[in-house]
């Protein structure tokens, strides 16, 4: 099995990276990424030379058609990436974002009927404020609609017509923008999930294209086999690479570790630059 979107407790996740690899080992996972959102800060806890089988990578937050999507940088400079995120996103402007975003949810959401206690949260990375109310809205209120993250993330704050929308533009550096930083620092961009962001994803694979990707997130835990074997195709009708990746963020999110496809697949000319690591780092 492979995986190559796998999150931890420095990101969205829920696993700190030491209980992980200990659960990639178990799973005896051929391929993997770590792709925390805009850092690649667990690869500092990792030793790199205990696992030639890890891809270097980073996932980054960028904005289309009013939502926030994900772009994957493979193959990339770690280190590099982490300097530049220390030096956008310092602890303080953080705390500043994530209080700022968290009182504007609160007040939404207290005209709603819902009240928010913060006394206990922290605001010590991206988008924890949002998953801190999220958790409390189905402590206090078993019927809220919604159950986890994921889901209020994709109706509520990343939804132009929510009442929750965060318009958070000026956080996030715009597509053009990721492009470029990946590149920069030695990586392959991949548009990770397309059929995650609740929008049309025609007009998302079409920019996709336009802007010349190097790969696409073919395989993934948002995607039927079906839509997956349509991205499979668009890959090969557009000679660009695929990824595949379970979205993986701890055991408790029903989301389960490793991707596992028909080795036929795995043989197509889009999945070499995974197997050819020598060619691919080259």
């Amino acid at each position: 099995m492979i995986d190559l979107h796998i999150q931890t407790l420095l990101g969205d996740g829920d696993m700190s990276i030491f209980r992980l690899l200990e659960s990639i080992d178990e799973k005896e996972l051929e391929y993997f990424s770590i792709v925390d959102v805009n850092h690649a800060l667990a690869y500092r806890l990792i030793d790199l030379e205990a696992y030639p089988n890890i891809i270097p990578a980073a996932r980054f937050n960028t904005f289309f058609n009013g939502r926030m999507i994900d772009l994957i940088g493979y193959d990339i400079d770690v280190e590099a990436i982490n300097a530049w995120y220390e030096a956008k996103y310092p602890i303080e402007k953080i705390e500043e974002i994530e209080k700022e975003r968290t009182n504007f949810l609160r007040k939404q959401l207290f005209k709603q009927g819902y009240e928010i206690f913060v006394d206990d949260f922290r605001y010590d990375k991206l988008g924890v404020g949002a998953s801190q109310i999220i958790d409390q809205l189905n402590v206090n209120y078993p019927d809220y609609k919604y159950k986890n993250a994921r889901d209020f993330k994709n109706y509520e704050t990343n939804n132009p017509k929510s009442d929750l929308y965060l318009e958070d533009k000026n956080i996030y550096l715009e597509i053009d923008q990721v492009i470029e930083l990946i590149r920069a620092h030695g990586g392959k961009v991949f548009l990770a999930h397309p059929f995650e962001y609740r929008m049309d994803v025609t007009e998302l694979l079409e920019m996709f294209v336009q802007k010349d990707f190097d790969g696409l997130e073919v395989f993934h835990a948002s995607a039927s086999q079906v839509k997956s074997m349509r991205l499979l195709e668009l890959c090969k009708m557009t000679n660009k690479l695929a990824s595949l990746g379970s979205g993986f963020v701890g055991n408790d999110q029903h989301i389960p570790l490793g991707v596992y496809i028909d080795n036929e697949l795995l043989k197509l000319d889009c999945f070499k630059w995974i197997f050819e690591r020598g060619i691919a780092n080259d």
